[in-house]
């Protein structure tokens, strides 16, 4: 059931839904599965011509690297980009805000 949430200076009529982009956790509405990398990245209202390099999921050493042993390369699962990443329409909503403000 859609509810109303403010984006900007309106209101955006849509479904609210705060989740933590693991692949290993069922957080689908209605389906015992995890969302996708691209069901992720609309909910952090990327565009979906917008492309996510790297792997899905990665662990371990290659996630976090080892630099006792002098490995200093790490990878950023998509996932992980998208969760980290600030919602595309948040940064609009304060660049515009900081526009008005400052010029």
């Amino acid at each position: 059931m859609p509810s109303d949430f403010f984006l900007g200076n309106g209101v955006t009529r849509g479904l609210l839904l705060l989740s933590h982009p693991m692949p290993d956790d069922f957080i689908h509405y209605s389906l015992a599965r995890s969302l996708t990398v691209r069901e992720c990245a609309r909910i952090q209202t990327f565009p979906d011509w917008y492309k996510f390099v790297g792997k899905r999921t990665t662990g371990g050493i290659r996630r976090a690297g080892n630099p006792r042993k002098n490995i200093h390369e790490r990878e950023v699962p998509k996932y992980t980009q998208i969760g980290n990443a600030v919602p595309v329409e948040m940064g609009r909503c304060f660049g515009e805000f900081f526009k008005e403000k400052l010029f």
